[in-house]
């Protein structure tokens, strides 16, 4: 694998062009085929644009299947997102292009089906699927939390199978304990599932969700009674108090992991709540002056104007509703993002400087 471990789910896009190389197929030809059809996940699509655009499953589909694709993506859930305290702003629609590392939908009921599949060794042969879950190393023989495909890890002597989904409106969680058959399945509208918990460093017990599940699951199993479930929602200071309490009666369970976990939602809202602005209503003229290309390698930002509403659409991104602070900057609601328009000594706009993820990028006016 390398030096070191980071995770980049993007990559499994480089496998596109390989799978269709070897096989002369699409990814979404032999998903369909392979998977979907196999399993008979019948709430499952490969990809939102699947009746939008010529490919060459499209035109291979009967009347039936046409009109179940149109009954799943007319039943999507609208994604949304968390701004400022409580205001769910309804959100756009990842992009839409199915590669081997997104754009995939589906139901929890459907991902149940291809989780028995993996089960039954219906997909892989046993030993493929020991491979695939066994953790790699690095060069110097650090343990890596990643396999092939799956992260992998250890839980109070229990072995862990999981994989996580996050982007900015949708977030996911496939968590398996093979020695106890047990399987844990989340789908969100939402980023909540995944983004306060920064699970691509490879740590499952960073989840909330994830340590509900095998407390109540896994360490009740093993000690066979019910362990005390915390009000979360206490006062930190007693809520202290209380898994003080519980913790003499949990026969060694320690709620050090979950109290962490609670805590990175709570951080996770404060940033939410700090990042909220005031809003303030420019003059449509001084939108007009906005409009554009701007260069940024190495797809373009595109800066358009719907009614009094300033879009920006990104590379890889959807369109968004940009929101004005000053006459010159602009934030997202959907996501982490800052806009601010430089305009040289005459007042015309030069370029736009993207604030995103700590770093500025700038992006001259092209047109």
């Amino acid at each position: 694998p390398g030096e070191k471990y980071k995770y980049n789910g993007d990559r499994f896009a480089y496998l596109d062009a390989v799978i269709e190389k070897t096989t002369g197929k699409t990814f979404r030809e032999l998903l369909t085929a392979n998977i979907l059809e196999k399993l008979k996940m019948s709430d499952s699509l490969p990809g939102q644009d699947v009746l939008e655009q010529p490919n060459n499953l499209k035109t291979t589909l009967d009347a039936k299947t046409l009109r179940r694709y149109e009954n799943v993506l007319g039943r999507l859930a609208k994604p949304y997102t968390l701004y400022g305290d409580n205001q769910i702003i309804l959100s756009p629609y990842p992009i839409k292009r199915i590669t081997t590392a997104a754009d995939f939908i589906s139901t929890v009921v459907d991902l149940a089906k291809y989780d028995a599949a993996i089960d039954r060794h219906l997909l892989l042969k046993k030993e493929t699927q020991n491979i695939a879950w066994t953790s790699t190393t690095s060069n110097d023989g650090q343990t890596l939390p990643y396999g092939l495909g799956w992260f992998s890890q250890n839980y109070q002597g229990t072995k862990l199978i999981w994989h996580y989904g996050q982007w900015q409106t949708f977030s996911a969680l496939h968590l398996k304990v093979p020695e106890k058959n047990f399987t844990f399945i989340l789908l969100a509208n939402s980023s909540a599932f995944s983004t306060p918990f920064g699970l691509g460093a490879g740590d499952i017990t960073k989840s909330a969700f994830a340590l509900t599940f095998l407390r109540m699951f896994v360490i009740e199993d093993l000690q066979r009674r019910v362990l005390p479930d915390p009000n979360w929602k206490l006062e930190p200071e007693k809520l202290s108090t209380e898994i003080a309490s519980f913790e003499k009666q949990t026969n060694g369970y320690k709620y050090e992991r979950e109290l962490q976990s609670h805590k990175a939602i709570y951080d996770w809202r404060s940033r939410r709540r700090t990042r909220e602005r005031k809003e303030i209503k420019l003059d449509s003229r001084i939108l007009d002056a906005y409009v554009g290309e701007y260069e940024l390698r190495p797809l373009p930002i595109l800066i358009t104007k719907e009614g009094d509403k300033l879009m920006a659409e990104g590379p890889g991104q959807p369109k968004a509703e940009l929101f004005a602070a000053t006459e010159t900057l602009f934030f997202l609601k959907t996501a982490d993002a800052d806009i601010t328009f430089v305009k040289d000594e005459q007042g015309k706009v030069t370029h736009l400087v993207l604030s995103l993820f700590g770093q500025d990028f700038n992006a001259k006016k092209l047109k």
